[in-house]
């Protein structure tokens, strides 16, 4: 018995399908990536034993799962963070303080017509005061006066 050049594609679509369908960490995906590729060499016209089809799969399944999934998963971690507006990293910006803000202590400023949790790092910042965005982590941006 041997498969069929289509029997690896389909496979490797329900399986890109299957990620779609189930929040994981691109593991269906790597597997049917691998499935593809083998599907591919098939219908270019590589003759294979099934063992070796098999075999190639999970080699190239292996490989995806250990160096392409976790920069994979870094990426978009770290695309997806909050402090970035718009495709804009507003790190670097000007907020207005609108509450008093003791230094190292955590108030709120208004940033883009939104109000933020802020942090004064090392320096107090008054009420309406300009200050500046130094950093951001989750959802607290540590600003400094301007």
């Amino acid at each position: 018995m041997t498969l069929l050049w289509w029997h690896w594609v389909a496979l490797g679509l329900c399986l890109a399908a299957a990620e779609m369908l189930v929040p994981g960490g691109f593991y269906f995906l790597a597997i049917g990536v691998a499935a593809l590729v083998v599907g591919a060499l098939l219908g270019s016209g590589l003759s294979m034993a099934l063992w070796a089809q098999v075999t190639l799969a999970a080699l190239l399944a292996f490989v995806l799962l250990a160096f392409a999934v976790g920069p994979l998963q870094r990426w978009l971690a770290t695309r997806n963070t909050p402090c970035r507006d718009d495709g804009l990293d507003i790190v670097g910006e000007v907020a207005t303080a609108t509450v008093d803000i003791e230094s190292d202590a955590v108030g709120q400023a208004e940033l883009r017509g939104t109000v933020w949790t802020a942090r004064a790092a090392g320096v107090a910042v008054s009420k309406g005061q300009r200050c500046r965005v130094l950093r951001c982590e989750g959802l607290t941006l540590w600003v400094q006066p301007e």
